[in-house]
């Protein structure tokens, strides 16, 4: 993969910054971030190895491209969270454990990360507070 490669419209890494070479250079762009095998938003660390997440935000390479990280606290969470097709692209991130979505939503309006269906505006890690 080349830098052109990464400007590319929409850029999808599975794994964790740390098993995932291409997510680790973007890691600081996602607001849930990890820390080794677990992952902490909004205060709550999440570190049971059937927990993941998926979130999208702006690639930071290009106007109009987006990031999406599917990563789970384990390789089994990951597939598991792939195959049961827990996340649909109508929230900025999506909190599993298992097969059960834990929490999804939207990055907060007061930052401009709403995440909409028609692109009116994208979600960009860098604008949180």
């Amino acid at each position: 993969m080349n830098d052109e490669d990464l400007d590319s419209e929409c850029l999808v890494f599975f794994g964790r910054p740390e098993t995932n070479k291409i997510a680790q250079r973007f890691k600081d762009n996602f607001p849930i971030k990890f820390n080794g095998n677990k992952f902490t938003w909004q205060g709550v660390v999440y570190d049971r190895p059937t927990q993941g997440v998926a979130q999208i935000v702006e690639n930071p390479n290009g106007p109009q491209s987006l990031l999406i990280m599917y990563a789970g606290s384990s390789p089994e969470a990951t597939q598991k969270f792939c195959d049961l097709h827990l996340y649909r692209v109508d929230a900025s991130y999506v909190i599993f454990d298992g097969s059960k979505v834990l929490l999804r939503g939207d990055w907060e309006v007061e930052s401009g990360l709403v995440w909409r269906l028609d692109g009116s505006l994208s979600p960009s890690a860098a604008k949180l507070p």
